[in-house]
This record gives structure tokens, C-alpha cells and sequence, in this order.
């Protein structure tokens, strides 16, 4: 059977500037190919192993416990390629994303907390690597990243690119509001209405839905605070970033 995704496991280098241009991620591999998702779980599972082997209080022995914390992998983590998961592996088994010398389970690797690999890798790596717009491809369907951007004098401003492609105003924004959100910064709630209407949401709708839902709530001190908040929520859903 032909593979659907061909991914070599490879030389992770020591900066994260340094992984390679940008390749689909998990659940942009599931959603042009439901049938990726296997070869997707056996990936993980292979890049777990050979990291995993290297740390002497790692608990995550048996081949249940491997698949588990791959199927979690991939269903909190799929909007990061490949490569970023053999980068997390690398790092954390090397302890560069949090002490090692505590038992290493799946907790430590896919929870919250100061040693958690993952959301060490958020937190510390990810807004380092150079960015890209995850809308736009190349005429050979590659993804393309801001080194093939057109900065010469020849380039044109984003109104005069706009008038030329009214079509594409709706694309650009919605690449603006990812990478604020891989930057860890909240979306204005003007924003937000915004998504939703591009996505084809019933904002009051779903207003009237979250204002229903926050009585009661002591999460918060303020209503639009907790309303702000689940509409991160819901936009990282929209554009599958969680």
C-alpha cells in the first residue's frame, strides 16, 4: 500500500529556527486523507520510543501506555507538523524542557505545568519559529514562508493587494488571528466576531449561548472576561489550532 505521508525520522538540530520549511501539520494531513490518521499514530509511536529509551525514569514501557500518550499527541497537539514533535522529544529527553529526574509519564510530557514538555515547548519555542501563513501554498502545493515573500521594490502594500484581491481579505485576517494565538495572545473580542462571521457563525447566537452558560460561573471576576475567554477557545477550534 502506498503511504500517505512520507516523514523520515531525522537529525533534530539545536534551534528551532533551524527545522525545516514548513510541512503540513497532524491534522492538516487528517483532513486532506482520513486514512492518515494511522500512519500518523505509528509516526508518533516510533519518535516516542527512540526519545523515550534515552531517559532513565521514563515509566512509559509497555506498548499500551506508548499508543496512549500518542493518541493524545494527536488529538492536543495536531496542529504542530512532524518535525516540532521529534523537536519536543529531543528536547525533553535531553531535559531541556523540564527536569528529567522525576518519574516521565504521560503527564509530564502532555500536561500543564513547569515541566511539561509540550507547553514548555509553547511557551519558550514556538513563537521562535520563522512564520508562516498556513493558508497560502505554492503553484507546487508547498507551504510557503516568509522567505518567499516579495520585499523588493516591486512589492506592493496590503490595500493595494486587497483592491487587486478582494477575495483574499478574508484569508489574510484569518492568518493575522493565527499567529497571534501561536503567540499566546488573546483575541480581541471585535476579532473574534469577526472569525466567526467568516466561518459562517451566528454571533448573537452564539452570545446569547455563552451568556447563558456564565450564570452561575465563579471562574471569572467579569462576564466579558469568561465570554473573551471562550471565544479563544472556540476560534482555536474553528481554525484547528487545539
Amino acid at each position: 500500500m502506498t503511504k500517505i505521508i512520507n516523514y523520515e525520522s531525522r537529525s533534530v538540530p539545536a534551534k528551532i529556527e533551524q527545522l525545516n520549511k514548513y510541512e503540513p501539520s497532524l491534522n492538516e494531513w487528517i483532513e486532506k486523507n482520513e486514512l492518515a490518521k494511522k500512519e500518523i499514530l505509528q509516526y508518533v509511536i516510533s519518535i516516542a520510543v527512540k526519545y523515550l529509551k534515552l531517559v532513565d525514569n521514563n515509566i512509559l514501557q509497555d506498548a499500551d501506555r506508548i499508543k496512549i500518550l500518542a493518541e493524545t499527541i494527536m488529538a492536543e497537539f495536531g496542529n504542530l507538523e512532524m518535525q516540532e514533535i521529534e523537536f519536543v522529544f529531543k528536547k525533553g529527553a535531553t531535559g531541556q524542557l523540564g527536569t528529567i529526574y522525576k518519574t516521565v509519564d504521560i503527564a509530564t510530557i502532555t500536561g500543564i505545568g513547569d515541566n511539561c514538555w509540550f507547553e514548555n515547548y509553547y511557551k519558550n519555542y514556538r513563537s521562535k519559529r520563522p512564520d508562516c501563513n498556513p493558508f497560502f501554498k505554492n503553484e507546487k502545493g508547498e507551504y510557503v514562508d516568509n522567505s518567499d515573500v516579495d520585499i523588493s521594490a516591486n512589492a506592493i502594500t496590503y490595500d493595494e493587494f486587497i483592491k487587486k484581491n478582494p477575495d483574499k481579505k478574508d484569508v489574510l485576517f484569518l492568518s493575522k488571528i493565527v499567529r497571534q494565538i501561536k503567540d499566546g495572545k488573546s483575541v480581541e473580542f471585535s476579532d473574534l466576531c469577526k472569525v466567526m462571521k467568516i466561518k459562517g457563525i451566528k454571533v448573537d447566537e452564539w452570545y446569547n449561548k455563552k451568556r447563558g452558560e456564565y450564570k452561575g460561573q465563579q471562574t471569572f471576576a467579569a462576564e466579558s472576561e469568561w465570554i473573551t475567554v471562550e471565544g479563544n477557545n472556540e476560534i482555536k477550534k474553528l481554525l484547528k489550532l487545539q
